[in-house]
């Protein structure tokens, strides 16, 4: 109840006795203030409790981050040794293919041709060409094999 109301309201209800208005109706007491120490003791604590639990969502935070740096880390380890493997076998079969490439290049270096490759006269007689094939037969399988 405001003021204006009070003093309305004892208006009203005193028109016979002004005594009895003032008794009746309570006005309803001023709140009283708070000190200002309590009240900055008050919003000390509750800083405080905020400080808390903002350290606390920090620490969760940073513990999250370490498990995402951990698990990043152990990938790209994961990766490096893959890398690693692959470069290896890349690395060995290029050293197989410039061995055969050399060997290669000996073979043919000391033979003329290949001698599956070799051109083959004949003549006209078929006893004659059958005989010739089938001497030349051994010979071209064995230098065959050595390739």
């Amino acid at each position: 109840m405001t003021l204006v109301e009070a003093v309305t309201t004892l208006e009203a209800g005193s028109a016979g006795a002004p005594c009895q208005g003032i008794s009746r109706t309570k006005i309803a007491p001023r709140r009283r203030r708070k000190a200002t120490g309590t009240r900055r003791k008050e919003e000390i604590e509750a800083l405080e409790q905020e400080v808390t639990a903002l350290q606390a969502q920090i620490a969760a935070m940073q513990k999250d981050a370490q498990k995402e740096i951990t698990a990043k880390r152990s990938e790209l380890q994961q990766d490096i040794l893959e890398t690693d493997f692959i470069r290896q076998t890349v690395l060995q079969q290029q050293a197989s293919l410039v061995n055969v490439q050399s060997a290669l290049s000996r073979l043919t270096m000391t033979q003329p041709g290949a001698p599956h490759a070799a051109s083959i006269r004949l003549g006209m007689d078929l006893k004659e060409r059958w005989a010739m094939l089938m001497e030349m037969k051994p010979i071209k399988l064995q230098a065959a094999q050595f390739i």
